[in-house]
Formats: C-alpha cells, structure tokens, sequence
C-alpha cells in the first residue's frame, strides 16, 4: 500500500513497487512529479517536522532507511539515514524517529535534524512485527500506537519503565497504515477495514477509553450485466449469444442466466447458443442476469430479430407414359420454422391448379393424362407466414401408336437374330400395323380385337417352339399394357 505524508501543503506518496517517492497534487490526487528514488521496495514514510527531510523505509527485511532532502525544486538527495530493517515510520514533534521494527520491537532515533543519526535504541516488544505505527497527538504524551499484522492494535506507554503495552484493538485483520488524525483520533487501517479508535490518548471523546468504532464499509456493489446485441438469425438456425462484457467492480465471480424469450429454459454461461423454432413480428426480448459471488444481481436486456425461411420442395420425380395412364409419384419438403403448410399442384395439362394433401412434410402426386405431350408439374408449399416453396417435375406422354411401333421394332429384331422366322415376325408385325390404324381413325374396339390376336399367335408360336417362351412372354406383357392404357376410359 502506499503511504501519503503532507508536508506545507505538499502531498507525498511512497510507491512500494516503483521504488519512488513521488508528489502529487493535493487537489485532485494526480502524481505532479517523482521526488527521489531508492533501492527496494519502499515502505514507510514520514517528515521530519524539524528540517522538512522526508524519510523513508525498505519492506521485506531489506534495510536501510532512506533521508531525502534538497527537493524542493527538483529530484531530492537520497542518503542512507540508519541500516536498520523498519515499516512504518513516525516523527514525535521534537524530531525523535520511532519506526516499526522488522521481526519485533520499535526502533528510536534521535537528533534526526542533524546531518548524520544520533543514537539509536530499540524498545523490546512483546509481539512479532508491526506494521503501521503513529503518536499520540497530545504534546508531550509519548503514547505510541502499532498497528500489528496480527489484527491487534497496541498502544505503547514509554514513560514507564518498562514500556507499558496495552491492546486497545483486538479480533481484527492483518494491519498495516497507522496514524492519529486532527481530531486526535487514531485511525489504522487493515485488509479488510479502517478502524476509529477514539480517545486514544486522552483527546478524542471523553474518558477513559472511547470505545472502538470501525468505519462503515460502502455497500458492496452488484455486478453490470451485458447481454450483448442485438441479434438477428433466420428461423431454425442457432444464435451465439454473448455476455462477456458483464462484470463486476470487485472482480468477483459472476454466474449467467439467459431468457431467451420464447418460452425455452433458461441457460447458463457466458456466451450459450440457442435455436428459435419461429419467426416473429416482433423481435424477441433477450434477457441476461448475472449474479455475483455475494449474491448480488444485474439484469440486462437486448434483441433477436429471427427472419423467416420459405419451404424447400426436394426434387420431384419425374416418368414417361403412355396416354391413358396416371403419372404416380411422391415428394417432401423441408423448413426449420415450426409452422404450417398448405400446397397446390398444377399438372400442366390445364386441368388447373388444385389442393394437394400433406403428410407432415409429404405429399402423393397421380394424375391421368389422356393426350400425349411433355408436361411440367408444379407443386408450390406455402408457410403461414406466406412464403412459397416451388418444385417441378417432367411427365413425357406418349400416344398409344408409339408403344406398337416399338412393339413392331422388337419383332424386327428377333428377326435379325435368328430367333424368329421373317414369315411369323411379318404376321406379328402385320396385327400390330393393322392395331395402329384402327386407333388413329379412333377404333379403339378393333385395335384391341387386333392386339388380342397378336397375342393369341404368340402363344401358338411359343406351342410350336417357333419362338422361345421368354421372348414371347415379353411380347405378350407388352401388348397387355397397351390393352390397359387404351381400355382407359
């Protein structure tokens, strides 16, 4: 800690880590220019009240103790006053220097108005070391006050023979920085406190002894929450949150709770993720508390502005037909906002656009179509916020007589090949022929009468062994599937 000390209106402070004596401004506690510097870690100091020198003391066990003079306009003299290991310092008001022992005791010196120390004594103590030590205020009193590392302030009688020791304080924490202010009050401050002791020495309240009046700590200071923000992420997608800049003024641990605002568990940590299900209107009311480790809180508020995401359609499936046949097929959707959906489907043909059932994010496809031709279908998903979704699919129709001419085309082949004679591959392809002309004048009856007698000769070649059963079941199944497609109606 380091140690302030007035001297004429001056304000010095002893810089414990800096190793340097510096002086400030009075009014406002701004450092106007360093005094002197030593070796070690400066510790106590005090003003002579005789010559004006400034004194200062090494902590740690680390002799010697330092005189500063001639700094009235520039960087003081420092010389080595006394090698003896002391803290605190203090001058009585006929410039005799007492000073708190490093290990035990009170080191005093006398004469200090003179260039080099006088003698030097120790007065034996009863304790280990001291910390803080000051004077009575009354002139002519020598009461000495230490206050010590072990929580006790003592105030020394040295008029006596022995010193007379008496606690005056007791139940505290560990001491440090002593002295008796104007109102002749000791004040003594320790790790966690400043202590009022009141008459001390006869001048502060009435006898005999005041009682002790610990100072009143401010109260603690709860934490500043930062929620952070705001935030903006579409529907269904994670938004990182962050807290860290909360904090709080006595470097206390601090815990987080998050509202996100949507009705979801609160959570915990600095800087949580968290997913919204929906969109809104409105952006959602972020809400941090953070709560330290005396149970002290802070609430801070910010935004998240969650945007909607339209439906996706997957790829639809396509297929090519014949005409008189239903183009079956199925598809889904996918969306990350928790909503609801309605779609249509327009087949292209100009049937019109029509409600298509859904299955949670599923949906069937049929439709007959009757004329050949290429088709697209479009099947459209809407939210409830409005957004649509698109996906399409291609359906090839093709008429009847296109299925025959390939039906004719397979025959020629099995002709090639040798595994049908050309006369019965001519008499096949002549009923298929004869099928095709009859559906483009519209005898869908003949065509039919006609495509039975393919398959009636089929099986006769088949019997005979003219034509090998695979081959001709495949004829067969095809000529069905005509039958089918222009049975229907």
């Amino acid at each position: 800690m380091g140690r302030r000390r007035r001297l004429y209106g001056s304000l010095f402070l002893a810089r414990p880590f800096s190793s340097e004596v510096a002086q400030l401004d009075a009014s406002t506690g701004t450092i106007i220019r360093t005094v002197a510097s030593v070796t070690g870690t400066v510790a106590g100091l005090a003003t002579d009240p005789l010559s004006g020198d400034l004194f200062v003391s090494s902590a740690f066990l680390v002799p010697p103790l330092y005189r500063i003079s001639n700094f009235a306009s520039g960087p003081g003299t420092v010389t080595v006053y006394a090698s003896i290991a002391v803290d605190g310092i203090a001058f009585g008001q006929d410039g005799t220097l007492f000073a708190a022992v490093e290990g035990g005791g009170v080191a005093k010196i006398t004469a200090t108005n003179s260039p080099t120390p006088g003698a030097v004594s120790i007065i034996d103590t009863p304790f280990g070391s001291g910390d803080g030590i000051a004077l009575s205020a009354t002139p002519g009193t020598p009461f000495l006050y230490i206050n010590r590392n072990d929580g006790i302030i003592t105030k020394i009688d040295v008029t006596t023979t022995p010193p007379t020791f008496t606690d005056i304080f007791s139940g505290g924490s560990r001491g440090d920085f002593a002295a008796v202010g104007p109102d002749g009050c000791l004040y003594a401050t320790q790790t966690d406190r400043v202590i009022k002791v009141t008459n001390a020495d006869g001048t502060c309240l009435p006898p005999p002894l005041g009682p002790l009046v610990p100072t009143t700590p401010p109260p603690p200071l709860p934490p500043v929450a930062n929620a952070g923000g705001p935030y903006a992420a579409n529907e269904g997608a994670a938004v990182a949150f962050n807290g860290s800049g909360s904090s709080d003024a006595g470097g206390l641990a601090l815990t987080y709770s998050w509202d996100f605002g949507d009705g979801s568990p609160a959570a915990t940590g600095a800087t949580p993720t968290h997913t919204y299900a929906d969109n809104r209107s409105t952006p959602y009311t972020v809400t941090l508390t953070v709560t330290n480790a005396g149970s002290l809180s802070n609430v801070a508020s910010t935004t998240a502005t969650i945007s909607n995401v339209a439906p996706s359609v997957s790829p639809i499936s396509g297929a090519t037909i014949v005409a008189g046949q239903s183009f079956i097929s199925s598809g889904s959707f996918a969306d990350p906002g928790q909503d609801t959906w309605t779609a249509t489907v327009s087949y292209g043909d100009g049937s019109g656009t029509q409600a298509l059932a859904l299955s949670g994010k599923t949906f069937q496809l049929s439709h007959l179509y009757g004329t050949g031709g290429t088709y697209s279908v479009t099947v459209t998903v809407t939210d409830d916020d409005g957004a649509p979704g698109v996906g399409q699919a291609t359906v090839i129709v093709r008429s009847a007589q296109e299925p025959l001419q390939a039906l004719i085309s397979t025959i020629r082949n099995l002709v090639t090949s040798g595994v049908l004679s050309a006369g019965n591959g001519n008499a096949l392809s002549a009923k298929l022929q004869a099928a095709i002309s009859e559906l483009n004048v519209g005898n869908n009856i003949d065509a039919l009468n006609e495509l039975k007698a393919f398959i009636n000769q089929v099986n006769a070649l088949m019997r005979a062994g003219r034509l090998p059963a695979g081959e001709g079941q495949n004829l067969i199944d095809a000529a069905n599937q005509l039958i089918r497609v222009i049975n229907t109606p």
